[in-house]
């Protein structure tokens, strides 16, 4: 084959590889990083199954239908927080949570987190729950006392 057919060959495909690297970039969910503090609203009776949760550092509310520079619609703070990790032991509950990066929409003064409730499988029965974002794993503060937002699910 033609060293010049070759090198344009070669060219195109590190053009189309760019090209196709770009538009995966481009589409691919945020960088999912750890919150900046997780506390526990309340106290939670053993028998329960329910726990709620105040996450921060998923960003400061936007107005509804705001654009990124891409044109896309900006997710609103409840929408970056991710489903947690669970992991039940015999005398813990290890709960994980995850938030895409808010980027440029991080909270720049007070965040007011996004309040979570979380229904476990089945009732806590003494297990200690712990926020597994620390190494090793500490108890959650727990917050009482203070009007919370609604959560969501």
């Amino acid at each position: 084959m033609d060293r010049r057919l070759q090198a344009g060959l070669a060219a195109a495909t590190v053009a189309g590889l760019t090209a196709v690297v770009a538009v995966v970039v481009a589409h691919s969910p945020r960088h999912e990083i750890d919150p900046t503090s997780v506390v526990q609203l309340g106290t939670v009776d053993q028998g329960a199954i329910q726990a709620t949760f105040l996450v921060r550092g998923a960003g400061c509310p936007v107005p509804d239908g705001t654009k990124d520079k891409a044109g896309r619609t900006v997710k609103q703070p409840e929408q970056r927080v991710h489903r947690p990790a669970v992991q039940y032991t015999s005398h813990t509950v290890d709960v994980g949570f995850k938030v895409e990066d808010p980027g440029s929409y991080r909270c720049t003064s007070v965040d007011p987190g996004v309040a979570y409730a979380l229904t476990f499988p089945v009732a806590l029965a003494g297990r200690t729950m712990r926020d597994s974002d620390h190494s090793p794993p500490t108890p959650f503060p727990i917050q009482t006392g203070r009007p919370s937002p609604a959560p969501f699910q």
